[in-house]
């Protein structure tokens, strides 16, 4: 077995016996008690992360009983996740807390010789335990709910206006659809394509780029869900290029798959197009990870700048908003990117900051624009509390002074 599947395998099981712990906090049971509890726990645990197993052996997405277990097992681990994000950052806040005390009462018998007698209320503390996990269980019911009434709303528009230096006056007001992470699988179904491409289609862009993470899943299962999407339209065409689950899912059938729904993969490549006497390149790079399955897909923005004519704007496509750094050095005016989803939900948004530089939204580095779609689907839980799925609308201005 794989060193990384052990290393999956050994964490979820971490995951399961740090809830079991946790909620072992909320009545203090004996030992048959115990054995329920850790078998309800276990119940449920398998419930919110067993779907996606029952998935990837290949369920029949067509059967009503199938999605409503798919759904039911969804929320549950919307439900899941939303209490790990919270309990675990308030465990480590609380176990530091612990160390500090602990180091000074350590240091007052040890250097100075003072004794501080403490006594300890057990049964105060295993009050305060419970309650607090039972606030916490509560709370990320909660939010779980608000979060998937938003996933099921469906993407919102998000239009952002794009102040360029020189840009060329026939680029004035050029629009830029953008979709990423749409993720169509187990629950994203071919009825909320549908309702994307609709979006997309009433902003009339210009054009249309897909950054990635098209879909979870084979094509044989997906074609039918995938369909809607050659029905995307702009005078200019669409564009895709490869995210980080299109290499888990045999990355050359999806490249073929978006040729056949119309779409003009770029594979570490570049295409021109001219509109209003001003010529663009349009670029796309491979997902930094490309290289690890295929060696043709290394991620290379120099590479994908190559051109031998003159153009009078540079747009880069590129899964992941850290290839920014090459990506600016190589000469690129403005990269679209996605994969992060902006953390997808709360509190998991608030971590970001802590892996990547830009994570959301619109941002300049250095001398280049850069936007980040915070997901056109979900991936894993239909949970998208506080930020809500997204179709961008970028439109190019010429700065005037």
């Amino acid at each position: 077995m794989p060193i990384r599947l052990i290393a999956f395998f050994f964490l979820l099981f971490l995951i399961f016996a740090y809830t079991c712990l946790k909620l072992g906090h909320i009545a203090h049971f004996k030992k048959r008690g115990k054995i329920l509890l850790w078998t309800v726990v276990g119940g449920f645990f398998f419930l919110s992360m067993g779907w996606q197993f029952i998935y990837r052996l290949g369920a029949d997405l067509e059967s009503p009983f199938i999605q409503s277990y798919f759904w039911i097992s969804a929320v549950a681990m919307a439900v899941l996740a939303t209490f790990l994000t919270l309990a675990i950052p308030f465990d480590m806040i609380v176990l530091f807390d612990k160390s500090i005390r602990h180091a000074y009462r350590f240091i007052l018998k040890k250097i100075f010789h003072i004794e501080k007698e403490k006594k300890i209320n057990y049964e105060r503390r295993k009050f305060i335990a419970s309650s607090v996990t039972l606030g916490l269980v509560g709370v990320s019911g909660g939010i779980s709910a608000l979060g998937v009434r938003e996933a099921l709303k469906g993407p919102q528009i998000y239009n952002n206006t794009i102040v360029v230096d020189n840009l060329h006056p026939g680029l004035d007001g050029f629009k830029i659809a953008q979709i990423s992470d749409l993720h169509v699988g187990p629950i994203i179904l071919k009825p909320d394509v549908q309702e994307v491409v609709k979006k997309v289609n009433a902003l009339n862009p210009d054009i249309i780029m897909v950054t990635g993470d098209l879909g979870d899943g084979r094509i044989i299962d997906l074609r039918k869900h995938l369909e809607p999407l050659a029905d995307l339209k702009s005078p200019h065409g669409t564009f895709f290029v490869t995210g980080n689950h299109e290499y888990y899912w045999n990355v050359t059938d999806w490249i073929n798959e978006a040729k056949r729904l119309k779409m003009s993969p770029l594979i570490n490549e570049n295409d021109y197009l001219s509109h209003n006497g001003a010529l663009v390149l349009v670029g796309g790079v491979t997902d930094t990870t490309g290289g690890n399955f295929l060696k043709s897909h290394k991620h290379d923005p120099f590479l994908a700048i190559e051109a031998e004519k003159k153009v009078d704007f540079k747009m880069l496509l590129a899964h992941r908003p850290n290839s920014c750094y090459e990506a600016q050095q190589a000469g690129w005016n403005l990269q679209l990117s996605g994969h992060t989803h902006g953390g997808q939900f709360f509190p998991w948004n608030l971590y970001m900051p802590l892996v990547y530089r830009y994570y959301k939204g619109l941002h300049k580095h250095k001398n280049m624009h850069l936007y980040i779609n915070s997901g056109t689907g979900y991936w894993g839980p239909p949970h998208r509390f506080a930020i809500p799925s997204e179709i961008t609308l970028l439109t190019l201005k010429r700065k005037t002074s």
